[in-house]
């Protein structure tokens, strides 16, 4: 219903089929660029379902409105509902509308998360200003609305929780803080997993680049696969190697903070990385004098996708 004024979801309007199909042509042709050769990409994958699926999402909000940019720049479509919002998603940005929304000034950001089949998910909000009373609604929201079961505040390096700021996905059982990243849809992002676990199944040690909470580097440890993961994100980083602790992996999997672009000591014949958007960027020379003969590249974006491989 607001797909005319709002730029979350511009494909929606597009059938599923129609949808693979523009995605075959691209991926081919952006592939074939970069490698200089014909290349047909194997079948696209994914469920039919179009409404339901989204387990995270992020928005923002200004002038007494909440909802996602429009698709002509960066001022905020007001939208009371979205139905492509996992049940759980969905019933906390109600909550967050009603109850919270009028206790926010200025402007900012919310990053909304819930694991499929969850009653409860977890709030991320950063903010500018203003942090004392927004501590102050928040903390209260958490304790008073029973969709809600943590959050967390964020102002630059600042960050302040409240309740349970994790949410725990996927059959891995990856517990990703509030303000991380995780993947949008789960059942896409299992099969995803599997994969990478195929692809890898014979490798001894994998330096493992943008880990995230470990969404692919607890697969590969329970796996009996040696990974050293690197991931730019503290929260992120201190949630994998506790949940590496808690299921016996802290002897196969070692997680570390840092930039992707400096490489970790240690020798590795096998590299995964998972980028976000822009890419894997500077971490590419790294990679080359890594003594690894193999290296497999999770894109997002067919767009970087070609230009890293170009590179």
């Amino acid at each position: 219903p607001h797909l005319a004024r709002c730029g979350g979801c511009p494909w929606q309007r597009i059938p599923v089929e129609s949808q693979r199909e523009a995605l075959t042509a691209h991926l081919a042709r952006t592939l074939s660029q970069a490698a200089g050769t014909p290349v047909v990409p194997a079948p696209l994958h994914g469920p039919e379902a179009t409404m339901g699926w989204r387990s995270t999402t992020r928005v923002h909000w200004a002038n007494g409105g909440m909802g996602f940019y429009g698709p002509a720049g960066r001022v905020v479509s007001d939208i009371d509902a979205c139905p492509v919002f996992e049940p759980a998603v969905a019933a906390l940005y109600t909550e967050v509308r009603s109850r919270l929304l009028p206790h926010l000034p200025g402007q900012g950001t919310l990053r909304l998360s819930a694991a499929p089949g969850a009653s409860s998910g977890t709030l991320a909000v950063s903010i500018k200003a203003g942090v004392k009373s927004v501590a102050r609604a928040v903390e209260r929201f958490v304790a008073e609305t029973s969709a809600c079961h943590g959050a967390v505040i964020q102002q630059g390096e600042s960050r302040r929780a409240f309740g349970q700021p994790e949410n725990v996905f996927g059959a891995a059982q990856v517990s990703h803080p509030a303000e991380s990243f995780v993947q949008a849809h789960q059942a896409g992002n299992g099969a995803l997993a599997a994969e990478v676990v195929a692809r890898l199944g014979d490798a001894r040690a994998v330096l493992e680049l943008y880990a995230g909470s470990g969404n692919l580097s607890l697969a590969l440890a329970a796996a009996g696969i040696a990974v050293t993961a690197v991931e730019i994100d503290p929260a992120a980083v201190d949630a994998l190697n506790r949940a590496a602790a808690a299921r016996g992996l802290a002897e196969r999997l070692r997680a570390v903070a840092g930039d992707a672009a400096s490489m970790p000591s240690g020798r590795y014949d096998s590299v995964l990385i998972d980028p976000p958007r822009s890419g894997a960027g500077d971490a590419i020379e790294g990679l080359c004098c890594t003594e690894a003969t193999r290296l497999l590249y999770v894109s997002c974006d067919a767009a970087t996708l070609g230009r890293d491989v170009r590179q």
